[in-house]
């Protein structure tokens, strides 16, 4: 009699086991989704509605194959948006990409119209102009910190890329996650299946300007369906 009540209490400890992995998932992608990473409060979704060109301005090889690699990474997990990778400044582009030195960031960051630029040193960081009527993405700054290992950088590159898909904030809730910040983080260069996961989310299932009552509506109704490797 005892086995037989486990046995029936066991569906009921898998469910509240269920649920708590999903409010953790929903904790995870209303803060990389709605939250700001500088200021206070919420915001509606933003996203890019059109396959984007990057142009990358860079000064050694080894820097153009980690920005390959960091856009196929996205590549690889979206279907409908592609992103082109262009060569030469003459073509118009979307997304300009810049490995410089941490001195010259802030100017070029005022000068492209971000605002104040960190108070503090940063390995990498991205400016995103949204258009104020659509919600959708219009342009994008990436800056990344020169004075670092190849490695670094092209964590920090792939992150920063990553996040002009309008992936907006840092978090702490899973580690495995390229764009987890507690003390104990580490440098990645592959997304991980939660990031990949949110993205697909945001693609497939989000629009511009969806607010945080319409995000959770429809991560309860599909985020359980998004399978990633």
């Amino acid at each position: 009699m005892a086995s037989a009540g486990l046995v029936a209490m066991l569906p009921h400890a898998a469910f509240g086991a269920d649920a708590q992995g999903a409010e953790r998932d929903w904790a995870f992608v209303r803060q990389v989704l709605l939250t700001y990473e500088f200021k206070k409060g919420s915001g509606n979704i933003y996203r890019w509605l059109k396959s984007p060109k990057y142009y990358a301005f860079l000064k050694h090889p080894s820097q153009n194959g980690a920005v390959r690699r960091a856009i196929d990474e996205i590549d690889a997990v979206l279907d409908d948006i592609r992103v082109t990778l262009v060569s030469k400044r003459s073509v118009k582009y979307d997304a300009l990409i810049s490995v410089i030195a941490q001195s010259e960031m802030q100017r070029i960051w005022a000068a492209a119209g971000c605002g104040e630029f960190f108070k503090h040193e940063v390995d990498g960081a991205t400016c995103i102009h949204v258009d104020a009527e659509t919600d959708t993405i219009d342009s994008v700054l990436i800056l990344i910190d020169e004075d670092q290992d190849e490695y670094a950088q092209a964590s920090a590159l792939l992150e920063e890329i990553y996040q002009s898909f309008g992936v907006r904030n840092d978090h702490r809730i899973y580690r495995e996650s390229l764009t987890y910040d507690g003390a104990d983080r580490i440098h990645r260069i592959t997304l991980a299946p939660i990031d990949k996961k949110v993205l697909v989310f945001l693609y497939k299932y989000l629009e511009p300007g969806d607010d945080e009552a319409t995000v959770r509506r429809k991560f309860d109704a599909h985020w359980h369906e998004i399978v990633v490797d």
